[in-house]
C-alpha cells in the first residue's frame, strides 16, 4: 500500500482547502437548540446562502445565516485543544 509523507499530506491539505475556497465552499456556522434548550453551535461544509454573513480569515471562509448571526454577534470563534477539543465562542 502507498504511504503518504507528512509533507505530501500538508500539500494535499493545502490544495484541498484552496480548491474548496475557489469553488465557493466554506464552513457554515449555525446555532441550534440542544435537548436542554441551550444554544449549540454547529458547523458543516456548505455554500453561501441568501442573506449570509461571509467571514474570511487566514484562507478559510465561514458563512453565518442572519438568525444565527444574531446569536453569535460580538463573539470570536476559537478552538480548544485537549480531552474535550471543540470549537467555542468567546
Amino acid at each position: 500500500m502507498i504511504r503518504i509523507s507528512p509533507e505530501a499530506a500538508k500539500m494535499l491539505r493545502e490544495r484541498l482547502v484552496r480548491s474548496c475556497f475557489e469553488a465557493g465552499i466554506g464552513f457554515r456556522m449555525f446555532a441550534t437548540r440542544d435537548e436542554h434548550g441551550e444554544i449549540a453551535l454547529m458547523m458543516k461544509l456548505d455554500r453561501t446562502g441568501p442573506g449570509d454573513e461571509v467571514l474570511e480569515s487566514d484562507g478559510v471562509r465561514v458563512f453565518v445565516d442572519p438568525i444565527s448571526a444574531a446569536c453569535v454577534d460580538d463573539h470570536e470563534l476559537n478552538y480548544i485543544h485537549g480531552p474535550q477539543h471543540r470549537f467555542v465562542l468567546r
